[in-house]
């Protein structure tokens, strides 16, 4: 179940950043961002995180288990 929804999940992120346009992406704040960072620079942020956050995890539980 979770690498499907992980799958799907980029997927729609990945959609959803071919969909934007350089503008839409770099040229304003992102609407209900609270702050004055622009929707590029969030999806740059949030995009290899929670794979890396997983990995660790990931690994350490494999490394206490075996």
């Amino acid at each position: 179940m979770y690498p499907q929804a992980l799958m799907a999940a980029h997927q729609r992120l990945l959609t959803f950043l071919a969909e934007q346009s350089d503008a839409d992406l770099y040229g304003n704040p992102m609407v209900g961002g609270g702050n004055a960072r622009i929707s590029g620079r969030w999806a740059e942020a949030a995009g290899p995180s929670p794979y890396r956050l997983a990995t660790e995890f990931i690994r350490s539980t494999l490394r206490a288990v075996f």
